[in-house]
């Protein structure tokens, strides 16, 4: 899995400047709208966010009516209506309902359309692929699925971002390509650093071919999440009293070390009985399965993964014009508690964001906005927003 950084350069420099050409329809879904300030905007009178898990506002497993509310793309719009921003809408699930895969992929698709086309579990290199709205294809996503009207379910991604014309727009694209290698412990695969390349470019081109001014988000710092830095190996062997035993990614029983990461889950497990009736991790015959950890073999593989992610996203975002919110800087300022500490700024499970945290980030687009657009868009006051606690 080792990646050629020179090629990886070279495929963005050469694809930089290709444009794909796009159509104009009206997109998916929605059922609560914003009104339109009467000073519109035009810059900002067609506001589109683009992305995953963290701009649909999932998190905790699951998506609900507050979790939209609280989404950095929601906080954003509400902000830019005080400088002539337009309509936000997005598509709400109803309220007390938690939305997991399997309730989204039963629930008919929501009508008209939205400007939040946040998906949790999107792929970059999904965005491209037909069916992904279709129950019957292999790579269905029902959160997706959910925002495409009767007949439309072979739509991609792309046509549909390209359909929503937006004026402006963000992208958070990529941490569910890392996240997936990330929650599983190493056993599911990240997307390698060349598909990564080539889908964002069509993300970009579907974005950018009526003109429309943007800003992207590097992909965030996973390994700088609550779910790998509130427990760690060395405090667990201190608190057990004996060494903790885990396998690694590739099938070793050995010691854990102190760069070895453990996830939330996996502490969860030490001490406890496995299904033969031995306490996981005090010993090598009972070790922590390998999904419970990151091991340092694949601590380094992911990090290497993010870098190239974040390093197509430098280069791209200076050939089309765009800033870049640095997000994997933020995630690393939170961590060293310079920013906010991590019960705050995340939700339960560790990784998705709290209603703070949607704030600080809408904080950091919204300064880039500004930057990019001559406006000012007020910043939010990040103490008026709930923790995860």
């Amino acid at each position: 899995m080792r990646l050629n950084r020179n090629k990886v350069t070279q495929v963005i420099m050469k694809k930089a400047f290709l444009v794909l050409s796009c159509a104009a329809v009206v997109a998916a879904c929605s059922n609560v709208e914003v009104a339109t300030p009467a000073a519109e905007n035009q810059n900002l009178a067609n506001y589109v966010a683009v992305g995953g898990s963290l701009t649909a506002g999932f998190g905790d497993g699951k998506l609900t009516r507050d979790g939209q509310l609280a989404a950095f793309p929601n906080l954003i719009a509400q902000q830019m209506k005080t400088v002539g921003g337009g309509a936000f809408v997005q598509p709400l699930v109803a309220a007390g309902m938690e939305l997991n895969g399997k309730e989204a992929s039963i629930m008919s698709p929501v009508s008209g359309a939205i400007n939040n086309f946040g998906v949790p579990g999107l792929l970059v290199f999904n965005t491209a692929k037909s069916g992904l709205g279709d129950p019957s294809q292999s790579a269905f996503n029902p959160f997706f699925g959910r925002l495409l009207a009767s007949g439309n379910q072979n739509k991609t991604y792309l046509e549909v971002i390209k359909d929503s014309k937006p004026t402006f727009f963000s992208i958070e694209i990529g941490n569910d390509d890392l996240m997936r290698f990330v929650q599983s412990g190493g056993k599911e695969a990240f997307t390698e650093s060349l598909t990564f390349i080539a889908s964002l470019e069509k993300v970009l081109a579907a974005l950018q071919a009526n003109g429309a001014k943007g800003i992207i988000a590097n992909v965030p710092d996973l390994f700088a999440a609550a779910a790998l830095n509130t427990y760690n190996f060395t405090d667990a062997q201190k608190e057990f009293k004996t060494d903790i035993f885990t396998t690694t990614g590739s099938g070793t029983v050995r010691r854990a070390t102190a760069k070895d990461v453990l996830l939330n889950a996996g502490y969860a497990l030490i001490g406890k009985p496995n299904a033969s009736g031995k306490t996981t991790g005090l010993s090598a015959d009972a070790p922590l399965p390998s999904e419970f950890l990151l091991d340092e073999a694949e601590i380094s593989l992911g990090q290497r993964a993010l870098n190239d992610y974040n390093m197509t996203v430098a280069q791209y975002a200076k050939t089309k014009n765009l800033t870049v919110v640095d997000l994997s800087a933020l995630y690393q300022s939170v961590k060293s508690g310079k920013t906010e500490n991590l019960k705050n700024f995340y939700a339960k499970d560790g990784f998705m964001l709290s209603p703070r945290g949607n704030a600080l980030v809408a904080n950091e687009f919204i300064k880039n906005a500004n930057t990019s657009l001559g406006v000012q868009i007020p910043v939010l006051d990040v103490s008026t927003f709930k923790s995860s606690n």
